[in-house]
């Protein structure tokens, strides 16, 4: 058999039937795909976002990998095999394509995004914050970047900055909020509903106010930090640590009742926690 054509037909048709959630029909689709054309990246890399989606971790970066192999340059299949990777634990294999994938297109994003990530697991901050650095430029809307830069500064130690970085992510969660509300539809091929898109929106607002609660403490700040935890926790009261910083902070400013009340809330999400000090 050797007909693109038909071959391009069955991958799409592969694709649709997996965002409709029939999976075995999608995986029979696909597989005629590369029946008529073993060379048809697309049924590959659509094979693999099939695999994903099943939990069949090693099946789709085979698949992701045989995608590359059609069309070597092509910088999406360079992040879907890089995220892959990522996703997967394999850092530095992971960075070296969502390099090439960074380097064949300097504007994606979400592959200057990853990069970031994997430099970020593996302890290369500099790399990480440059790459951070630059996917803040390519999309200066989006708070995460951001976020991750405030993130590693609070490691290093440098709380001035971590903090001024939080406020401008959460400034930009806001934006990012309301215009997700007012938007007449979401971006094409967006995976998550209005609902569950705002609902993330919201988590890594508490998040980042929970980030911010650590700063402030760390500097001393305490009765900013309560504020921001108790914010954090407004949004997202599943988070037993947050709650033993809450009960931290209490126990430093003399609020003892409002210290064990915050310690139990901390000890019922999470029975192993220790007490604080």
């Amino acid at each position: 058999m050797d007909d693109p054509e038909l071959a391009r037909h069955y991958a799409v048709l592969g694709k649709e039937t997996t965002q409709e959630g029939d999976y075995a029909r999608a995986e029979h689709y696909l597989m005629l795909a590369i029946e008529e054309d073993s060379r048809c990246a697309w049924a590959y890399a659509n094979l693999a976002a099939l695999y994903g989606i099943l939990g069949m971790t090693q099946e789709s970066l085979q698949a992701s990998w045989q995608a590359l192999q059609c069309d070597p340059h092509n910088a999406v299949l360079l992040f879907n095999l890089g995220t892959g990777l990522m996703q997967a634990g394999d850092y530095q294999q992971a960075a070296a394509y969502l390099k090439k994938a960074a380097l064949q297109d300097p504007k994606y994003g979400l592959a200057v995004f990853n990069l970031a990530m994997c430099y970020d697991m593996m302890g290369q901050l500099d790399d990480a914050l440059l790459w951070y650095q630059r996917a803040a430029e390519l999309d200066p809307s989006d708070p995460d970047p951001i976020y991750n830069i405030a993130e590693i500064c609070f490691r290093n130690k440098a709380f001035v900055r971590a903090e001024r970085l939080c406020q401008e992510a959460l400034d930009l969660s806001d934006a990012q909020f309301r215009n997700t509300q007012l938007a007449p539809f979401l971006p094409a091929g967006e995976p998550l509903s209005r609902e569950q898109l705002l609902a993330d929106i919201a988590h890594k607002k508490a998040v980042t106010h929970s980030l911010l609660a650590f700063i402030q403490a760390n500097q001393g700040n305490l009765r900013l930090a309560l504020g921001s935890i108790r914010r954090a926790i407004d949004i997202y009261p599943h988070k037993a640590n947050w709650f033993l910083l809450m009960a931290e902070i209490h126990h430093k400013l003399g609020n003892h009742t409002e210290a064990q009340a915050a310690l139990a809330r901390a000890r019922a999400l999470d029975p192993g926690i220790a007490a604080y000090g």
